[in-house]
């Protein structure tokens, strides 16, 4: 909805968290807004702030990518 191309979703597990990407063809820097009243939009990045340990969007030539950190339960 947001990026209105392609995405591709990228999950990965590291040392200590699970990396999980969303990469998209649109160069508009990802960032959280307030949801509006008629319900519609501004919450996609809410949750994933509420979850992450780290999340962020970096640009790319061929658009960006959103990511996020999530810790591993029992890692040490």
């Amino acid at each position: 909805m947001h990026a209105n191309t392609m995405m591709t979703l990228q999950i990965g597990l590291r040392s200590g968290h699970l990396r999980i990407a969303v990469f998209d063809g649109s160069a508009a820097h990802a960032v959280a807004r307030q949801a509006g009243s008629d319900g519609v939009g501004g919450r996609g990045l809410l949750p994933v702030d509420a979850v992450s340990a780290a999340e962020g969007s970096t640009a790319l030539d061929t658009g960006k990518v959103v990511w996020s950190a999530l810790g591993r339960s029992g890692s040490s």
